[in-house]
């Protein structure tokens, strides 16, 4: 779900951070969305280390110039 959001608004002109654990996937997408004329970030990161989400937040804002909104598309650890 994540990719589609955010190639969406960035067909729309929105400048957009993609976030997640593997860096190869996040660089395939901003490359999808740069190559269509969008603009894109990466922020490779593993959201279920409870210190990494503040890190995002600000790798996002002070590339982006702030965050205008937010999608969250997080996957959660399954009970044990």
């Amino acid at each position: 779900m994540g990719s589609p959001v955010a190639e969406l608004f960035a067909e729309h002109g929105a400048s957009v951070a993609l976030v997640g654990r593997n860096e190869n996937d996040l660089t395939a997408v901003a490359e999808r969305i740069e190559e269509s004329g969008g603009s894109a970030h990466i922020v490779p990161a593993d959201l279920t280390d409870p210190t990494a989400g503040a890190s995002v937040v600000d790798s996002a804002a002070s590339r982006l110039g702030g965050v205008d909104i937010l999608v969250n598309n997080a996957g959660g650890a399954w009970p044990r």
